[in-house]
């Protein structure tokens, strides 16, 4: 219906800091037809849009652990608005910041304890505040609890990931999701020695 969904990014990561990340994302939509409260449409048309700048921070800490902030600015609104209400452009700005930690368990020989990792993202722990009109529309606060197993097949070549999680969230009942992946490898032989 004419919405468009744009998202770019970059990722530097380095051998003693860690990784810091950039990313612009935007989702908008036109020619949206003004309607009145009959749902009687006008010649009036409007747009809606917004955008999200991301700057992150990953870094391996010890205990096999990897811990990841991000920082979101947040800007949403309307544009060309004529109505009884608003008139003109309706534009907020918010920001917003999201943590994470990621455990991934080493040492173990014991098939049953190898190869698991443990997740835990933690959405809008300071949660964007956009006003739109009269109305201010609060990020709720979002925990996901998250383990990944890798089954191994084939020779170790290629494995399936078993994914299960917890996604807890202030507007919501408590959810459970789980999937598969299959993740298949290439090994390159390079040959030695060649004559060119």
């Amino acid at each position: 219906e004419g919405t468009m969904f744009n998202f770019i990014s970059y990722a530097f990561p380095t051998l003693n800091i860690g990784t810091i990340g950039f990313a612009i994302g935007r989702i908008g939509t036109g020619d949206i037809v003004a309607r009145n409260i009959d749902q009687v449409s006008s010649e009036q048309e409007f747009s809606w849009d917004e955008y999200q700048a991301f700057i992150a921070y990953a870094k391996k800490l010890p205990w096999n652990i990897t811990s990841g902030a991000t920082v979101r600015i947040i800007r949403r609104g309307f544009s060309n608005l004529d109505t009884e209400l608003y008139s003109g452009d309706l534009i907020d700005y918010g920001v917003g910041f999201d943590l994470g930690f990621m455990y991934t368990p080493s040492g173990f020989t014991s098939p049953f304890l190898r190869d698991w990792n443990l997740g835990l993202n933690i959405r809008n722990l300071f949660a964007p505040q956009l006003k739109e009109g009269d109305q201010i529309d609060a990020f709720p606060l979002s925990i996901r609890f998250g383990i990944l197993r890798k089954l191994y097949f084939s020779g170790g070549g290629n494995n399936i990931n078993v994914m299960l999680d917890l996604d807890y969230s202030q507007e919501r009942d408590m959810m459970f999701n789980m999937g598969l992946e299959s993740v298949s490898y290439t090994h390159l032989t390079l040959p030695t020695n060649r004559e060119v």
